[in-house]
């Protein structure tokens, strides 16, 4: 009698005690979560490799703290490594960039690319790239490329939005300071656009 097996499917282990061997808390203000998780799966990605590896040779611990991390987007990363897709609503894409790039998570860069093309709009491009440009610098040039061309594609459009209107003068010099390549294709008058429209 031939028998089949159906295939082993890791997403059924997301968050579950059984088998567990180490806990992560993931902290942001006075956001914590705590989940379960296997060392298995997690040292598919260097930086939770690296980082069990040191709490475990410091202390024999198995329980990571990661602090500044919103817990939903750590929980969505840690999802990924067990095989789920990386859901990204648009409210997290930033936060997910940034935390990507702070624990330097190249192998969910190009992922974070899919996603980046998908959710940018004219009325949140401005924000996303100014937040790449000022909180990721390992992995912001192919990011920064990406809005750079959705803003080149849809200026009229961006200029149209309320949140062009409130970009704030800050975040407008962090985007202009930015070179190799820049943000902007024609600097000069896109800032003259938002200075008319203040």
């Amino acid at each position: 009698v031939n028998t089949v097996r159906s295939p082993f499917d890791a997403r059924s282990f997301i968050n579950s005690p059984l088998y567990s061997d180490i806990k992560i808390t993931f902290t942001c203000g006075t956001d914590k979560t705590t989940i379960h998780a296997h060392r298995m799966a997690l040292h598919q990605s260097a930086y939770f490799a690296k980082a069990m590896d040191s709490a475990w040779a410091e202390s024999g611990n198995a329980h990571l703290v990661i602090d500044g991390v919103r817990p939903d987007v750590g929980q969505a990363i840690v999802a990924f490594l067990y095989g789920a897709d990386l859901e990204v609503p648009p409210n997290q894409l930033l936060p997910l960039l940034t935390t990507i790039d702070r624990l330097m998570m190249s192998d969910l860069e190009d992922v974070c690319s899919d996603h980046l093309h998908a959710l940018l709009r004219p009325h949140n491009v401005l924000e996303i790239a100014a937040g790449i440009a000022e909180s990721c610098p390992s992995m912001h040039r192919s990011w920064l490329n990406i809005c750079s061309s959705f803003i080149g594609d849809n200026e009229e459009a961006i200029r149209k939005t309320d949140a062009f209107r409130s970009v704030s003068r800050e975040d407008m010099m962090v985007m202009t300071a930015v070179r190799g390549p820049p943000i902007f294709t024609s600097p000069i008058p896109f800032l003259m656009h938002w200075l008319r429209a203040q």
